[in-house]
């Protein structure tokens, strides 16, 4: 039920208030959110800036194994929407 809810939000989101999101995206990131297997990391994001620079960020916490999976593979095709 609360998974349903989830997807529900995540598609009322997008077709009335943001018109030019990504629904595969938001489907997926809806999923991985209500995802009950999950694992704890310890990660690092290097993030280019316009100006040739990078930021790093760090990120400890309970992360979900389909979203981790996807990071340590890079397969995700943009940012870290699901």
């Amino acid at each position: 039920m609360r998974k349903q809810i989830l997807l529900l939000t995540a598609l009322f989101t997008c077709f009335f208030t943001l018109p030019g999101c990504d629904l595969k995206s938001e489907i997926q990131a809806a999923s991985t959110i209500a995802d009950k297997d999950r694992v704890w990391v310890f990660a690092q994001f290097n993030v280019v800036e316009d100006d040739n620079g990078m930021d790093t960020y760090y990120y400890y916490g309970s992360v979900s194994r389909t979203l981790y999976e996807a990071i340590a593979s890079n397969s995700l095709q943009q940012g870290l929407s699901y």
